[in-house]
């Protein structure tokens, strides 16, 4: 009988898999994911898995900028975006601010500086330090020499200035979770814009993007637990009647 126990319990619960999530999603608006337990800083750039995740996070976090500075109404109104310090893929978050800048000044009196091929912006550029202190190096005089851009009157320069990793309960599936929460890669950008006429700070800040990233857990599913019980009940009920069957059998042969 103990042998027939341990055989049923091990048919009704077979149902225990490893189960991937979907994939992660970007924090697009200005509510950050809240990160639990322990928040790491993370080496950027980086060549692992975090990459991909930190580039929706970074995005997220310089549309929020965009966003908030356009709101602002701030004078001047033309700007040129300058290379972030601590970018990656040869220019990728600069490239996603001047997204940001162009989406969100659509019908506003806001425009971009758009020709970075032009001769005296890359003059210039070649004159600045375009290493992690690149934000500190943006005194009153360096800014003003992007005066001698025709139409621009301000410029936008910036770092992505942290990566953490951290953890956050995800809630989500049609399943029953028995453990696990999802991984969170946040991304910290500082911005900030100057009038080139003066060399002014008209506004900066730091925006926090944050992406999910998927979850390894283990999770039981309820439609196996019902087929995991209906074969493994059916198998049991058929090895008890075996062995009812089989112990009729050596009492007949049994000598009278």
């Amino acid at each position: 009988m103990r042998t027939l126990r341990l055989i049923s319990l091990a048919l009704i619960f077979p149902v225990i898999a490893w189960s991937q999530d979907g994939g992660g999603t970007a924090d697009t608006g200005a509510a950050q994911v809240v990160l639990s337990g322990t928040v790491t800083p993370i080496p950027f750039p980086t060549d692992t898995v975090d990459a991909e995740y930190a580039r929706r996070a970074g995005v997220s976090a310089v549309r929020q900028w965009a966003a908030d500075f356009i709101n602002r109404g701030v004078e001047p109104k033309r700007f040129a975006v300058l290379p972030l310090s601590r970018d990656i893929d040869g220019g990728y978050f600069t490239e996603q601010v001047r997204n940001g800048f162009a989406e969100a000044a659509v019908g506003t009196d806001y425009a971009l500086f758009t020709r970075q091929d032009d001769a005296t912006f890359n003059a210039i550029l070649d004159e600045i330090r375009m290493g992690d202190q690149f934000g500190d190096t943006m005194d009153p005089s360096t800014i003003q020499k992007f005066g001698k851009l025709q139409g621009v009157e301000g410029i936008i320069v910036g770092r992505i200035a942290g990566v953490y990793s951290g953890t956050a309960n995800d809630g989500k599936g049609g399943i029953v979770k028995i453990e696990g929460a999802g991984k969170v890669i946040q991304v910290r950008v500082s911005l900030q814009a100057y009038a080139v006429e003066t060399g002014q700070l008209l506004w900066g800040g730091e925006r926090i993007g944050s992406a999910e990233m998927p979850a390894q857990e283990i999770v039981i599913k309820r439609d196996w637990i019902f087929l995991g019980a209906a074969y493994g009940g059916g198998l049991l009920f058929l090895l008890l009647l075996l062995w009812v069957l089989m112990g009729r059998l050596k009492s007949s042969s049994r000598p009278r």
